[in-house]
């Protein structure tokens, strides 16, 4: 049986698809694409067999799903593509209401974290379709994530109306810690009925991070015709996101899931459960 792997149609992922997306790396799987929601909710349902999804969908998800190892989407800081847009400073937007982006989980978690714990409001929430000017009409500040949230960015800083707070900054501020945004999944019943197409699939991703990180600027170029972003955009967002899961960013996202449980965002504190190749688990 074929595999299904799930592809986001942002930039953060791409370093890690560009060369299975662009079929210069060979890759057996039927390639999905979507949303991070999207492929959160196909994941769950087993409608795809790995993806990158949300890092709280896999704490969520923690007791059927394992991670690939040594991939990720993840900033030391600012992440140039998780944005509150405000008409005020976070700070004082008490008893005003947020606008969160129906294409996110993680990061509508991460804004729920930081502006009830760190900057220590009350607010209300509403989803909404992300698109800026329709969010801020009924709300005080809107959460854009990915794509979106770029080429928002590069037109408020020349209208400069807006208050832009990088909730990957905030959380590194706060925390000291840096924030994982994904996780690149496979389900564990797919790992045990298919444990060979599964170990082709991770080195398919292997490869094709190491086909990105080689071919730079070729990266950086189709990003941004994808996206219809500046070159130099493009190329600063792909300096800042990090594309590699460390042992540092296991830790900030331990932090991360542990303040998730603690605003209720999640049932019990997962652990990280990483998928290991048969002959290795059998050495």
């Amino acid at each position: 049986m074929t595999l299904r792997l799930g592809c986001i149609d942002y930039l953060n992922t791409l370093p890690v698809q560009f060369g299975v997306e662009t079929g210069v790396v060979p890759c057996a799987a039927r390639l999905v694409k979507g949303t991070p929601a999207e492929l959160n909710e196909l994941f769950g349902q087993g409608k795809v067999d790995a993806a990158p999804i949300s890092s709280i969908q896999y704490a969520r998800l923690h007791r059927e799903a394992l991670v690939l190892p040594g991939l990720c989407v993840a900033a030391a800081g600012e992440v140039r593509s998780i944005l509150l847009f405000s008409h005020r400073p976070p700070r004082e937007l008490e008893g005003g209401e947020v606008a969160l982006t129906t294409a996110s989980a993680t990061s509508v978690v991460l804004a729920r974290i930081l502006l009830e714990r760190y900057y220590r409001v009350a607010v209300g929430y509403r989803a909404a379709r992300p698109i800026l000017p329709e969010m801020l009409e009924r709300a005080e500040a809107a959460l854009l994530i990915g794509d979106d949230a770029l080429r928002a960015a590069e037109e408020e800083r020349r209208r400069g109306e807006l208050v832009i707070t990088d909730l990957g900054e905030a959380w590194r501020e706060w925390t000291g810690e840096a924030m994982v945004y994904a996780l690149w999944a496979v389900r564990e019943e797919v790992a045990v009925r298919q444990p060979a197409e599964l170990a082709a699939l991770a080195g398919a991703l292997a490869t094709s991070l190491q086909y990105g990180r080689s071919h730079r600027e070729e990266l950086v170029g189709y990003g941004a015709g994808r996206a219809g972003l500046p070159l130099p955009t493009v190329r600063r967002y792909f300096d800042t996101i990090e594309n590699e899961l460390t042992p540092a960013l296991e830790r900030g996202l331990m932090t991360y899931f542990r303040w998730a449980l603690a605003v209720g965002a999640l049932p019990d504190l997962p652990g990280l459960r990483f998928w290991v190749p048969r002959e290795e688990m059998v050495g």
